[in-house]
């Protein structure tokens, strides 16, 4: 049974984590699991994207910003997504469809300007995640990990404020009914009590018997 899985979650929310303990779960029962993150650096638009995130290359407008990450999408659709789960695979994406309106939103524009730029740039290529899991941190305990962290603040990170209202937009996507089936993960707990919650969702999903 192939499955498309994303994590979402605003900066430092442990998304990478989890979907790395998610990929190594999966492989140890014997699936083939493909891993891949968004934006795509080593392709040249999410290199360009990657440049802009850094200060490297002047910030475009945010809607046109949002459209170089759906064009990226498509290009991973096409060349990862659909293949992978069409040889039956598990697909797992570190960010995807839901990140592009949540922080798109923040230039005050409405998701469904967000969703609609989905449609009419990928047309029929677009694949929605068939479960994502929104990992759930406050933008106060953002801002804790990345000083721990020592990170170098990207674009969206270097406002703190960005993340609280980032958080907003997820929550509120959360909600909706047409976005896929999007669970809700508290992201301030134990690693891996965060992944026992995600571990034991999927198993159901994949119908993976618990061993002894």
């Amino acid at each position: 049974m192939s499955l498309f899985i994303a994590f979402e979650g605003i900066d430092k929310s442990g998304k990478e984590a989890q979907a790395t303990m998610l990929k190594e779960f999966l492989r140890e029962e014997g699936l083939e699991v493909v891993l891949f993150s968004e934006p795509n650096y080593q392709a040249p638009l999410g290199n360009i994207i990657g440049s802009i995130l850094r200060g490297e290359t002047p910030m475009p407008e945010n809607f046109e910003l949002q459209r170089m990450y759906v064009l990226d999408r498509g290009e991973n659709i096409l060349v990862i997504v659909k293949p992978a789960l069409e040889r039956g695979a598990i697909v797992i994406s570190d960010r995807n469809f839901l990140s592009t309106v949540a922080y798109g939103m923040l230039s005050g524009r409405p998701a469904e300007d967000y969703i609609k730029l989905h449609h009419d740039v990928l047309g029929a290529h677009l694949k929605v995640p068939d479960l994502t899991f929104y990992i759930d941190i406050s933008s106060e305990e953002c801002v804790r990990r990345m000083k721990k962290m020592e990170a170098t603040p990207d674009f969206f990170e270097r406002v703190s404020e960005n993340q609280k209202k980032v958080r907003q937009n997820y929550l509120k996507l959360c909600q909706r009914k047409d976005l896929g089936e999007i669970y809700i993960v508290n992201g301030e707990r134990a690693r891996e009590e965060v992944f026992n919650q995600i571990k034991e969702i999927v198993r159901s999903k994949l119908n993976i018997k618990q061993t002894v």
